[in-house]
């Protein structure tokens, strides 16, 4: 699926439990997935024992995006 008009995904991370999310960003620095984007990327590019995700889903009134499967890929 497709992001719809007008909403967004974002995704923040936390390692270690320091109780401060970083926003994690997409290929050029980009920070939020918008209108029309599939299957949004983002990096973390930090290292630690343990990592909290928060994702945020902006909605457009009755629009929402949706997340169906996460992935985390630890190279």
């Amino acid at each position: 699926n497709t992001i719809p008009t007008s909403c967004s995904i974002a995704a923040y991370y936390d390692i270690d439990n320091t109780g401060t999310f970083t926003q994690a960003k997409m290929t050029g620095d980009v920070t939020t997935a918008t209108a029309g984007q599939r299957d949004p990327s983002f990096m973390i590019g930090s290292y630690g024992r343990k990592i909290v995700i928060k994702l945020v889903l902006t909605p457009n009134g009755l629009s929402s995006p949706e997340v169906l499967k996460l992935y985390i890929n630890f190279n």
